[in-house]
């Protein structure tokens, strides 16, 4: 059965706070939901709100967003230096609630984009979204550690998995070269609500495939858990809800 993910035209069409945080309840089991603006300073305060809201709701389980999240931190000050995914990680190993990645498993996501797009453009899609991360500084070899990891989760036959066919690729698309310091450009076509280019269409089409997912995760977790606490960036949260508020009502 197909989640009721918000479409991304609907979502262009309004306009929503950032953090976005909703509530869900039905008897015994509750959903807060935690929509981020990724962030890395400490000032922002939405550290101090999430916070609150997460010692408030007393929480069974802690789903995050981006992978399990195993380092432990030393202070909450440590861990919003790896912004809000892994302050949340502290809170939930301080106060000894379980937490997990809410995310599928990238070879899953590929096959699935494979039955629309080229090998090339997945390719280009995995590979040049590292740049956009807080560490992009690393340059090339934040670039490099992103294409192992897909040549091992997409374990494609003849398919060249060099940083020069990428270079090819993204010469192709953009006619120029890979420039790492340009971390803006390539949030603007890596962005899913945006038509900038193909790569654009692969992001769109891999968002709403865990979108989709996170919310079958939410679900099979009641089965175990009363009270779950997730934390995603908050377009995620707002093109979630629809489908969530619907499983509350149900």
């Amino acid at each position: 059965m197909e989640e009721r993910i918000m479409s991304f035209e609907d979502y262009l069409k309004i306009k929503h706070p950032v953090p976005y945080i909703f509530e869900l309840h039905k008897g015994q089991k509750a959903l807060l939901y935690l929509g981020a603006q990724h962030s890395a300073d400490s000032n922002h305060p939405q550290f101090g709100a999430f916070k609150s809201a997460f010692e408030r709701f007393k929480p069974e389980l802690v789903l995050l967003e981006g992978g399990d999240w195993p380092e432990k931190y030393a202070s909450e000050q440590e861990a919003i230096k790896h912004a809000e995914v892994a302050f949340l990680s502290y809170l939930a190993r301080k106060y000894d609630v379980p937490s997990r990645s809410c995310e599928p498993q990238n070879k899953e996501e590929i096959k699935s984009l494979s039955r629309k797009f080229s090998r090339e453009h997945i390719f280009a899609h995995y590979a040049l979204r590292s740049i956009t991360g807080f560490f992009h500084k690393e340059g090339h070899t934040r670039v490099g550690r992103a294409i192992i990891g897909f040549k091992e989760d997409s374990a494609w036959k003849d398919f060249d998995y060099s940083l020069e066919n990428l270079r090819g690729i993204h010469r192709g698309l953009f006619k120029k070269d890979i420039d790492v310091n340009d971390r803006d450009f390539y949030v603007k076509i890596t962005n899913p609500t945006l038509g900038f280019s193909i790569i654009n269409e692969v992001a769109a089409a891999a968002t709403k495939l865990r979108d989709e997912y996170v919310v079958k995760l939410i679900k099979r977790s009641f089965k175990k858990y009363n009270r779950i606490l997730i934390i995603m960036g908050a377009s995620h949260a707002v093109m979630q809800e629809p489908a969530l508020r619907g499983y509350f009502i149900s």
